[in-house]
């Protein structure tokens, strides 16, 4: 089985772009084709400059989201020089470590008009994430194969699950299969704080 690595590229324009694989020869060859990750599609050509070995999935994911944070002058310092062959790198493994995040009131995206979310944990196999839907924030019915566990901290929520709608309250919880359709109406400002399993990739961490 192939490691799985952990690299980051530098673009056309200057930026950085901090990705994972396990089969780094196709993942580049996918950037330089243009059909890798939507950051890096219009700012080629890229280049590797840095990788380093992970001993799972979930290790490199979570020091892919530690590199994210770095400030750019610490990545920069990590890409000072290109990035050994590939037939002979040289980093030393990751230790499997577990994640803890303290609160933080930063890092909120709205990809809806009245949700914002932000991921606050993830290991190899679960992800965490806290929506905040203000009062009249609607939640457009959908589906995804993630199975999706749920907890309303605050507010309260009309929730539709499969067709059937359920008044949600302070401290109810829900769980909802893979590829099953639901919705949500925010009655009140809200904050929900649901579980993921395996992984959505799309809410995983995102930037240079």
């Amino acid at each position: 089985m192939k490691p799985w690595l952990v690299y980051i590229l530098r673009c056309a324009d200057g930026t950085l772009y901090t990705g994972i694989t396990n089969d780094l020869e196709r993942r580049l060859a996918t950037h330089a084709a243009g059909r890798g990750a939507r950051y890096t599609r219009g700012r080629l050509p890229v280049e590797l400059r840095y990788c380093e070995a992970a001993p799972s999935r979930g290790a490199a994911t979570r020091r892919e989201a530690e590199i994210k944070r770095l400030p750019r002058r610490a990545k920069l310092e990590m890409t000072a020089a290109p990035a050994p062959g590939r037939d002979r790198l040289e980093y030393p493994p990751l230790q499997e470590a577990d994640m803890f995040r303290k609160q933080d009131s930063r890092g909120y995206s709205t990809p809806i008009a009245k949700i914002r979310q932000k991921t606050l944990v993830h290991g190899e196999k679960t992800l965490l994430a806290e929506f905040r839907l203000d009062k009249g924030a609607v939640l457009p019915d959908h589906r995804h194969p993630h199975e999706q566990t749920g907890y309303l901290v605050t507010g309260r929520m009309e929730l539709t699950i499969g067709g059937q709608p359920h008044l949600v309250e302070p401290g109810d919880s829900w769980c909802i299969a893979g590829n099953t359709p639901h919705s949500a109406l925010a009655l009140e400002d809200s904050v929900a704080v649901e579980a993921f399993s395996p992984v959505r990739e799309d809410y995983l961490p995102q930037g240079e």
